[in-house]
């Protein structure tokens, strides 16, 4: 992302204008957020080096190479480790989103990006304490990539010609044996297996529960503000389109700009963010306990006492 604050200026006509967003109320967003704009260079630093240093742990070459068994093992943990790592950046870039739409006083928009950053920090944690559970994540590709050939030659029937009739065979044939394993309910009605769509039958919100019962952590609480309200408005919801409107005797309004909205989105943004790396030095042993733990100790000072990730019985 670079600079967090930069004016893209324009030698003759654009001096001190944004190109793209409302210049008044991103200048607003600078001067009422600058302890944040101080924090966030240390943020970024302490990430990318994290990254490189989670890269070379799971890119370390083994003492011994494994058969067998133990070979099954290792396969599924290092399976396990990239895809945990990759949730996390995943979601940590969309910390990134969350703070350009928020610096423009894109509240809605803002608070619709919690949404994928929570799935992804929640699906990293839940596969790190159930490394079984990568494969299924994985294999459910296929499924997708299927699902998505299909409505496209619905839609474009003339694509079937661009792809080569063994590779469309061979995505069928993988996707549907993935299909037969999770066929393991039966219907009361019908007596026949019931197909789930998603990779697992774990709900997020049970997800997010046995991950703070193996962690201590808490976050199952931010399902309700980063999940079920940031959907409520990517969705056509009544309860979405009613926190668009601002109703005062007489008059009814749209709102477009929120800019408290987008405060908050930026506040729970930055505390999930600070979840991520603490999560991905813990998984991966990184040893950087102390720059983390710095972070966390800025997070108070930064939103007026507010506290990161507060203890599960807080």
């Amino acid at each position: 992302m670079g600079e967090v604050v930069r004016y893209i200026i324009h030698k003759k006509a654009m001096e001190k204008k944004a190109i793209v967003g409302d210049s008044t109320i991103h200048k607003r967003f600078l001067d009422s957020h600058v302890p944040l704009l101080q924090e966030f260079p240390a943020l970024q630093s302490l990430a990318d080096k994290m990254w490189g240093a989670a890269l070379d742990c799971y890119n370390e070459p083994l003492d011994h190479a494994p058969i067998g068994e133990e070979l099954e093992k290792s396969t599924a943990l290092r399976l396990a480790q990239i895809i945990v790592f990759y949730l996390a950046r995943a979601s940590f870039d969309c910390f990134y989103d969350i703070f350009l739409l928020a610096g423009n006083g894109r509240g809605f928009a803002a608070k619709m990006m919690l949404r994928p950053m929570y799935e992804h920090l929640v699906t990293a944690t839940f596969i790190a304490i159930k490394p079984g559970e990568a494969k299924h994540f994985d294999d459910h590709a296929s499924v997708e990539k299927w699902k998505m050939w299909i409505r496209t030659l619905e839609a474009v029937p003339q694509t079937g010609g661009l792809v080569p009739t063994e590779d469309v065979e061979e995505l069928k044939k993988k996707q549907q044996e993935v299909r037969d394993q999770l066929k393991s309910e039966i219907c009361k009605k019908c007596g026949t297996p019931k197909t789930q769509e998603a990779w697992t039958r774990v709900a997020l919100d049970n997800m997010a529960e046995e991950v703070d019962k193996v962690t201590g952590t808490s976050l199952s609480k931010l399902y309700a503000p980063c999940y079920l309200m940031p959907t409520a408005l990517t969705h056509p919801t009544a309860l979405g389109l009613e926190s668009r409107l601002t109703r005062v005797p007489g008059v009814q309004t749209y709102e477009e700009m929120p800019e408290e909205l987008a405060h908050d989105a930026l506040l729970r943004g930055h505390g999930m963010a600070l979840r991520v790396l603490k999560h991905v030095n813990s998984y991966f042993g990184l040893g950087f306990d102390a720059e983390v733990q710095s972070r966390y100790e800025a997070f108070p000072t930064i939103w007026g006492g507010a506290l990161a990730d507060p203890p599960a019985e807080a």
